[in-house]
């Protein structure tokens, strides 16, 4: 368990990395030759966070829900275009948003019995587009925040082109 554990928080702490790269004020910015910008990045992976690693888990969480507007990301930030969430949920909001879902996220998999990992998913109206099992959507989960990560890095150094050293990958001090 601790190495779905570690693998997550690792794909989330070098997605916190890059959105710390990136100043807020250009989050927005969809560099022309991408369709996507640092908002619908991150509200696409705070919603399927909170799916692939809680919902079909444990199943909703009523008390993160109450501090997370689940329907709003499903509108905004699952199958629709970056232009189409621009203005609505700002930077400061959407980040402790993902803040909230990864914490529990990570919580959510410290505290799962091993022998839950091969049972079948919480039943729920969507299935689940590759996973039967909690283990299965774990790794999913993993998987999915490599893929955007990625993607949140060609955004990353587009932004940044000006300051962005070419050799290393990082950006000049």
């Amino acid at each position: 368990m601790s190495t779905l554990y570690d693998r997550t928080a690792y794909a989330y702490q070098w997605i916190n990395k890059y959105l710390t790269d990136v100043p807020t004020e250009r989050w927005e910015e969809t560099p022309p030759q991408l369709a996507s910008n640092v908002t619908w990045q991150l509200g696409h992976l705070t919603l399927s966070a909170y799916y692939h690693s809680i919902m079909v888990v444990t199943g909703h969480q009523p008390d993160l829900l109450a501090r997370f507007p689940l329907g709003d990301y499903s509108k905004l930030f699952h199958r629709t275009k970056a232009a189409d969430a621009l203005g609505i949920i700002g930077p400061t909001v959407i980040l402790q948003h993902w803040q909230l879902v990864t914490e529990q996220s990570l919580r959510t998999i410290r505290e799962l019995p091993p022998e839950e990992l091969p049972r079948p998913l919480v039943p729920h109206p969507y299935p689940h587009p590759v996973a039967t099992t909690k283990e299965e959507a774990l790794e999913w989960n993993v998987l999915h925040n490599h893929y955007h990560w990625g993607q949140l890095g060609m955004i990353r150094r587009a932004l940044l082109a000006e300051s962005f050293d070419y050799w290393s990958g990082n950006l000049k001090k």
